[in-house]
């Protein structure tokens, strides 16, 4: 548990201007690992540091960037659930998404009541997707803090003509520029 929370506080980066200290940013990595197991461990490898820097270190002109190590999914399990391996896809995505909701947790717990951006690319927005269903779409306190979400390559599904619904019962899609809340 200890060696978790020193991942994740390591993996923050301070603001670079008074204005970002006025925002948190949780920033979830996309696949990147070309191990031969099915999930990475929660040491962060050169390729999850070079991803966070090319990605996640310019966010921190416009917000506090909290940028989680976790037990991500590996290319090789990708390519097996793509390829039409269900339980791997899915047992996979499991590890994944339980290793990100402490860290969550834990950002939740120490960012006092600033606006909220989430950020994720690929795997990092599906990890988020089913973050917002199960940690924030029901959950007022956070649900007000949300900013905005920002979700590269996510596979977000919404009725014609709504901007919510089905795979998010409350948090929509942004239509305006304006708007906050929203991805």
């Amino acid at each position: 548990r200890a060696t978790r929370r020193r991942s994740i506080a390591a993996g923050r980066t301070p603001p670079s201007s008074p204005l970002a200290s006025r925002f948190d940013c949780f920033y979830v990595h996309p696949t990147d690992s070309l191990a031969d197991t099915a999930n990475t461990g929660l040491t962060p490898t050169n390729a999850d540091i070079t991803v966070a820097v090319e990605q996640a270190a310019p966010l921190s002109r416009v917000c506090d960037v909290w940028a989680p190590a976790y037990r991500s999914q590996t290319w090789d399990s990708v390519k097996k659930g793509l390829a039409g391996d269900d339980t791997v896809m899915n047992s996979t995505f499991t590890v994944a998404y339980d290793s990100v909701l402490p860290a969550w947790q834990w950002f939740l717990a120490r960012t006092g009541g600033k606006p909220i951006i989430l950020v994720g690319d690929s795997q990092g927005s599906a990890v988020l997707i089913h973050l917002i269903a199960a940690q924030v779409d029901h959950e007022p306190s956070v649900l007000r803090r949300l900013l905005v979400a920002i979700l590269v390559g996510g596979n977000l599904q919404v009725p014609v003509g709504k901007t919510a619904g089905a795979t998010l019962a409350k948090v929509p899609l942004c239509t305006a520029s304006t708007r906050s809340a929203c991805l």
